[in-house]
């Protein structure tokens, strides 16, 4: 996901977007994704956001779980458990590509709003 780019200039989906992104696509508040409860069904959906978010490859692993108000060492276990499991579930696979994509529709936004605003 790097290199992305909207009308010659690149294209900064932020961590924020994701978390949103997530929201959305489960039906939650965004605070309720960035929060402490850790049942599942949450916990995946939580998890299912961290790893989408890690194909935006100029975020670091600390920006990630600093958007979903975790730990770093938290994205890189839901990194492992998410790539252990997807075989299995073609579902996530679908999950984890409408969260990219609502991310970058989101990011594109903000730069319309910017560009607007200028």
């Amino acid at each position: 996901m790097s290199g992305l780019y909207h009308r010659g200039t690149q294209l900064q989906v932020l961590a924020d977007d994701f978390v949103l992104a997530t929201a959305e696509r489960f039906g939650r508040a965004p605070d309720e994704i960035t929060g402490r409860r850790r049942d599942m069904p949450l916990a995946r959906q939580r998890m299912l956001g961290m790893v989408a978010a890690t194909s935006a490859q100029h975020l670091s692993l600390t920006a990630i779980g600093r958007a979903f108000d975790k730990d770093h060492t938290t994205v890189l276990h839901a990194r492992k458990t998410v790539a252990d499991q997807l075989a299995g579930k073609p579902e996530e696979r679908e999950h984890l590509d409408a969260i990219r994509a609502r991310a970058i529709e989101l990011a594109m936004q903000r730069m319309k709003a910017e560009g607007d605003a200028a």
